[in-house]
């Protein structure tokens, strides 16, 4: 519930930023919003992209000024708090204006339409699925999903998915082409 901190002095001091989205507490079980990710765009250390659950917006939510203010981003309403357990629980940026991530659950929960690999190509302002689950892994129950890209190409990606019926790693997929193709790992 502390919110965001930043240091720009290699972590000997650290500031709060965002009080105001992701400060709390907000009441007596609530400590303040849960933050899963952070990206830090590489060419403006301004820019960042936050996934977090948030008081009625789980989602996405953008800074221009180095944390100092937030934008919540809907995207015409996919990414929205209407699931409880969906936030963007990876974001990377592959570079200054294209960012990669894993819109999926918290812990365990039902699939919903959200969830998949999301890309965005105007530096997170709106975004598109790459991956979508349902279509590609054909099976319904999955829970936590983990993403990562690699270091030495952008192009390839990974994604692992959590059987939310027994908590245990269901699939892992694999593409080298920047989400254009996937295949099982």
């Amino acid at each position: 519930g502390a919110g965001i901190l930043k240091s720009v002095d290699g972590g000997s001091t650290w500031t709060q930023m965002g009080a105001s989205v992701f400060y709390g507490p907000w009441n007596s079980t609530t400590g303040g919003g849960r933050i899963f990710s952070i990206a830090v765009n590489p060419s403006n250390a301004n820019l960042l992209l936050i996934g977090a659950r948030v008081m009625g917006q789980n989602g996405l939510w953008r800074s221009t000024d180095g944390g100092s203010t937030y934008t919540f981003l809907s995207n015409g309403g996919i990414f929205t708090g209407s699931y409880s357990s969906m936030v963007p629980t990876d974001i990377f940026w592959v570079n200054n204006t294209t960012a990669i991530m894993a819109f999926g659950m918290s812990s365990a929960s039902t699939f919903t339409s959200q969830y998949g690999i999301w890309k965005s190509t105007d530096s997170g302002l709106t975004w598109a699925r790459i991956f979508d689950p349902s279509t590609v892994v054909g099976y319904s129950g999955l829970g936590r999903m983990g993403f990562a890209i690699a270091p030495s190409d952008a192009n390839t990606m990974y994604v692992g998915f959590e059987d939310a019926t027994n908590g245990k790693t269901y699939a892992i997929w694999k593409t080298t082409d920047g989400g254009g193709s996937w295949s099982a790992v």
